[in-house]
């Protein structure tokens, strides 16, 4: 380039990002380093990075298979991160039921070893209203999952009456008897529907 036309340029800048220039001349790394190792910074200026002793992954794209790199819903992933869902139609033992049989539905979500149980109660159509008994009514055929650390019950969250919002009261969830059930709490006869959660870790 020519001179006059550089000192020209030059002249444009401030001073100030002349004086930027010479006291902080950018990053710089250190004499050596392990190939393909991440960088990271080395004290607080923000200048100086170092080896960060950890490789960086070996994929170039995410996905499912061998060589790339796994994601949230990949099968590779076991323990804490993987996550199972299902449903299950709950069978209803032990309510008192005016008029034909109300509706049960359930949904479990299991995140690692916390499960997450959904159970919903409709008394609906034929149905005029039901009442439960806490200790003898009960919704059966819910997911094996023995909570951790106990005899197989837990206590639960309860019960919701959907319609109004009001908590009925905490139940408990079984599984000692071979498959899930959960005992709700006591609730007076009512057509409205109740939606029952229980959260608890799994032993396995």
């Amino acid at each position: 380039m020519n001179r006059s036309i550089f000192a020209a340029l030059l002249s444009l800048l401030p001073l100030s990002a002349l004086a930027q220039g010479i006291s902080n001349p950018g990053v710089v790394g250190p004499g050596s380093a392990t190939s393909a190792h991440i960088a990271v910074f080395s004290g607080t200026s923000g200048n100086i990075i170092g080896d960060g002793g950890i490789a960086a992954p070996p994929c170039s794209a995410f996905g499912t298979t061998a060589g790339t790199c796994a994601q949230g819903n990949d099968s590779r992933i076991t323990g804490a991160a993987q996550q199972t869902t299902g449903t299950w139609t709950p069978a209803v033992n032990g309510f008192t039921v005016v008029g034909s049989a109300p509706v049960a539905s359930g949904i479990y979500v299991k995140t690692g070893l916390e499960v997450t149980l959904t159970i919903t109660l409709v008394c609906s159509g034929g149905c005029t209203t039901t009442a439960s008994v806490a200790g003898t009514s009960y919704l059966s055929g819910g997911p094996p999952y023995v909570p951790s650390g106990s005899t197989g019950a837990v206590a639960c969250a309860g019960s919701v009456d959907n319609t109004t919002g009001v908590s009925k009261g905490g139940g408990y969830y079984n599984t000692s008897a071979g498959n899930g059930q959960f005992f709700p709490p006591t609730w007076a006869a009512t057509s409205d529907t109740l939606v029952s959660t229980c959260t608890f870790q799994s032993a396995s």
